[in-house]
């Protein structure tokens, strides 16, 4: 679809057929045709309401869209399609009280029609977290917590409906591998850790571990993603801070959490998931503070097994995630370093950018490839460089190097071929 008039009849279709599965007849459509630019910067958002005529209720929908570059950015989108019609359906039948996701209106993959219809939750209070801050100890508290009851619904199903859970699975794409044939992908991971590793003394015993990380980074980071163990269950995939809705009472008090973007989602390890959030948004404290916020973790996760009448032991035992963190977690690491030179990104600069190549693109109403990701990563470039980005980034490495996450045969079974 190459114009605004065509989006819009497709966003008006779209409304039509929700309306529809929601039995609401006599309606007006209140369409927002000023596009928001998703903070993953892959996806387009636009906003409307369905207004009841008979009783004057309105359902407010956001519908999700790949953003009009000159590559295909829908097959992204087929993981998130069926987490929402598949996985997320049978977790729902398990009575768990995991209610931490939009409902998904409606959805269709088809090509450049490819899009995902849900409710709108910012009427509802939900916003976003400011993605350059570090999460205080009430946000982690709360996300633990969430993905504890996550995880404990997604063991419970694969090992009560293992055929067909491993039906859905069998339809979930592998993102991460994907994503890492991309020439840019690389090139960003490689400029994020060479500048990480800069920002070390180098005469220091994390340097010595990490230094020769950048000019392998392909393989490390693509071998940190693999999972090959028992403790495996769905999981979020693409973690990170502004994947996250929250809302607040009128005293500012935390509330609630909503997930949202489930297009990495896919089966693995639930230290995928910890390590990617954790280490994208703590502070050097919080980092100190880990095992305290995996306890909470580890709780929540007992208690969701125990109302199915499941033992955690059966699962993941406490020994067992403080194991499975040393040996996966290294991922959350190198997509932390990776993350943070987006989170310090200026949102607004990156849009208005995109704006002024959209304008120069005019006759074909698309933007380049080529010329967004170089615009995107001279940006990144800069934030590299920022005092920010190597404090965060120093934080990391060197909780890892001392933790344990990375050591020297971790690093070099990174390398292996095996």
């Amino acid at each position: 679809m190459s114009s605004l008039e065509d989006t819009r009849n497709h966003i008006e279709e779209i409304l039509q057929q929700v309306a529809a599965s929601k039995k609401i007849i006599d309606y007006e459509m209140n369409l927002n045709m000023n596009v928001e630019v998703g903070d993953g910067f892959v996806s387009q958002f636009y906003k409307a309401q369905i207004v009841d005529k008979t009783g004057g209720a309105v359902l407010d929908v956001a519908i999700k869209k790949a953003p009009l570059w000159a590559f295909d950015f829908s097959s992204i989108f087929l993981n998130e399609i069926n987490f929402y019609t598949q996985l997320l359906p049978a977790l729902n039948q398990l009575n768990t009280g995991f209610d931490n996701t939009p409902q998904c209106l409606l959805a269709e993959y088809n090509g450049e029609k490819t899009f995902i219809a849900m409710e709108d939750l910012k009427p509802q209070g939900y916003q976003l977290y400011d993605k350059k801050k570090y999460f205080d100890a009430e946000h982690f508290e709360l996300i633990f917590r969430t993905y504890g009851k996550f995880h404990a619904s997604s063991f419970a199903l694969r090992k009560r409906q293992f055929e067909d859970y491993q039906k859905i699975q069998a339809k979930f794409k592998d993102v991460f591998g994907i994503f890492m044939e991309v020439e840019y992908s690389v090139q960003m991971f490689k400029s994020a850790l060479s500048a990480a590793v800069d920002g070390l003394d180098p005469e220091s015993p994390t340097y010595t571990l990490v230094k020769d990380i950048p000019e392998n980074c392909k393989q490390i980071v693509l071998k940190s993603f693999e999972y090959s163990g028992k403790h495996r269950c769905s999981t979020h995939g693409d973690c990170w801070s502004n994947n996250m809705l929250f809302k607040y009472s009128p005293s500012d008090q935390l509330q609630d959490v909503k997930l949202i973007d489930f297009q990495l989602s896919r089966d693995g390890t639930p230290v995928h998931d910890l390590s990617y959030f954790f280490y994208s948004s703590a502070s050097r404290a919080d980092l100190a503070r880990l095992e305290d916020y995996l306890k909470i973790y580890h709780q929540s996760l007992a208690e969701t097994l125990e109302g199915l009448d499941e033992k955690v032991e059966d699962f993941l035992s406490w020994d067992e995630l403080l194991q499975e963190w040393k040996e996966h977690a290294a991922m959350g690491i190198f997509l932390g370093i990776y993350l943070w030179q987006i989170k310090l990104l200026d949102k607004g600069e990156y849009v208005d950018q995109l704006k002024s190549l959209n304008n120069e693109e005019s006759k074909e109403d698309k933007i380049g490839m080529n010329d967004a990701t170089k615009m995107f990563i001279t940006l990144l470039s800069q934030t590299i460089s920022s005092d920010a980005y190597k404090e965060r980034s120093r934080n990391l490495l060197e909780h890892a190097q001392q933790y344990g996450v990375l050591t020297k045969e971790k690093i070099e079974q990174l390398l292996s071929s095996e």
